[in-house]
């Protein structure tokens, strides 16, 4: 949802950079990329904000063991790129697609 609406919003741009002969392709990928930095940067909040709640989990609850492992991190991190980047296929598609004139007719 929000890659669409990120799409939606710069309509015009995707336009004039489809006028100057941009691509399909490179639409596609600077879509993927930018969803991939997103999701990146996801990642590495949600991993410091992990432990930091187990810290916090450990301290209030002394006896509650918080197991954060490197495979867990691994997988957690592959999951959400994973998921970034299918969920990015149809906003790219979409934008990739577009008439260059009516993107820049959109307001």
């Amino acid at each position: 949802l929000s890659m669409y609406t990120t799409i939606t919003e710069r309509t015009r741009e995707i336009g004039i950079l489809r006028s100057l002969g941009a691509s399909k392709q490179f639409i596609v990928r600077l879509i993927f990329q930018e969803s991939a930095v997103v999701c990146l940067i996801g990642v590495v909040i949600g991993i410091g904000a992990s432990f930091l709640i187990g810290r916090l989990v450990t301290v209030v609850f002394p006896t509650l063991t918080v197991l954060i492992t490197d495979g867990w991190i691994a997988r957690a991190s592959a999951f959400a790129l994973l998921s970034g980047i299918i969920g990015s296929l149809y906003p790219s598609l979409k934008a990739a697609t577009q008439d260059p004139v009516e993107a820049l007719a959109y307001e």
